[in-house]
């Protein structure tokens, strides 16, 4: 696993020799009052799912969440993504709400989760 960090958030990179096969990001704003939020992007190559690919990547996430004084992770994930929503409530997180035609794919939109987990909890 590979990580580069700012001041903004954290990069994490799962690889297999050379190849990326895995990513989180956590984004965090500049602006102070929100400052404990991370907002997270992911991805697992498909022929890596179900290795604990995800796992890895969330378990180094909440290490350095926790030394940033990060307690609420947030994503969006589309409503039909059953494997990455799978993965998000083993990890924790929660459903929060739903978005209508939040993301556009494949000349259609579609709906999302939006999630979040408290680490606190």
């Amino acid at each position: 696993m590979q990580n580069t960090i700012d001041q903004g958030g954290i990069i994490l990179v799962a690889k297999v020799q050379q190849q990326i096969i895995g990513f989180l990001s956590a984004n965090v704003s500049s602006v102070q009052k929100v400052q404990h939020i991370a907002h997270l992007a992911v991805g697992v190559l498909q022929a890596f799912r179900h290795q604990q690919v995800g796992r890895h990547l969330f378990a180094a996430l909440f290490e350095w969440a926790k030394q940033h004084q990060i307690n609420r992770l947030e994503l969006t994930v589309m409503v039909h993504n059953q494997a990455a929503l799978g993965l998000y409530h083993k990890m924790g997180f929660k459903i929060e709400g739903q978005g209508s035609d939040a993301i556009f794919q494949h000349v259609h939109c579609e709906n999302e989760f939006y999630m979040a987990k408290i680490l606190d909890e």
